[in-house]
């Protein structure tokens, strides 16, 4: 504004050394040629601060876009696999059983945590047990403590591991028991006394034209320390299929 008033008064000058070198006017003729020149000036003045302005802005950042997060439909698949229950179970305690290890090895020697499997039901086979989808199946293991410390009543008989074998990804994460099911020994086990331990487990239903096997294995937990580690392999066949 200060600007535009310094032009006024100059244009006024010039329009006043105007009137007195131009021929004679009427005051009303100088006065609308004065009018008409501040009319312009300030128009100018205008322009220039409407362009200025744009250039200001021209120059600012450009705001960054704020994204909005993509929502996962709730009935969106999963990875989560399929589990079947699984119910483990201390089956019997045994009496005194065959003395472990040979007969020449001093008790310092032994492992403070060990076993030694000397029974199972159903036996691994040559072809292993066979079960069509749905069927339960019942696994006991008889383990003699061939160790040098007494089995505790509150370790734990638990899930160790489980495998699969098939040709068809829409099986992988399938299993035959709870991962993470577990159950404590509840008798205690001197040495070379036994004890029978077993779970119950179910064939899970799969997919493809071929049969699929499942390898399950569970382990006695004795302070920490995993040991007697007993598994079974199942094939597992569609109804109407031949093994």
């Amino acid at each position: 504004m200060q600007m535009i008033r310094k032009t006024i008064v100059i244009t006024l000058g010039v329009a006043v050394v105007l009137a007195g070198c131009a021929p004679a006017q009427s005051p009303e003729l100088i006065a609308g040629q004065v009018e008409t020149s501040v009319a312009a000036t300030v128009q100018y003045q205008n322009d220039i601060g409407t362009a200025v302005a744009l250039t200001v802005n021209a120059q600012l950042p450009t705001a960054t876009a704020t994204l909005t997060p993509t929502l996962i439909p709730s009935g969106f698949a999963t990875l989560t696999p399929i589990l079947d229950t699984a119910t483990p179970f201390v089956v019997v305690s045994g009496g005194g059983g065959g003395g472990g290890g040979g007969g020449s090895s001093s008790s310092s020697k032994k492992p403070k945590y060990y076993c030694t499997i000397v029974g199972q039901v159903p036996g691994d086979g040559s072809r292993g047990t066979i079960l069509k989808e749905g069927d339960p199946l019942d696994v006991r293991w008889t383990f003699r403590n061939d160790g040098t410390i007494t089995w505790d009543p509150t370790w734990i008989w638990e899930f160790y591991s489980t495998s699969i074998d098939t040709n068809v990804a829409d099986n992988y994460g399938l299993t035959m028991s709870s991962v993470g099911t577990q159950h404590s020994l509840g008798v205690t086990v001197q040495k070379t006394q036994t004890v029978t331990l077993g779970v119950h487990l179910t064939a899970p239903t799969f997919q493809g034209r071929e049969p699929i096997h499942i390898g399950t294995a569970w382990d006695l937990n004795g302070d920490g320390s995993k040991f007697c580690i007993a598994d079974i392999n199942i094939e597992i066949i569609h109804p109407g299929m031949t093994p």
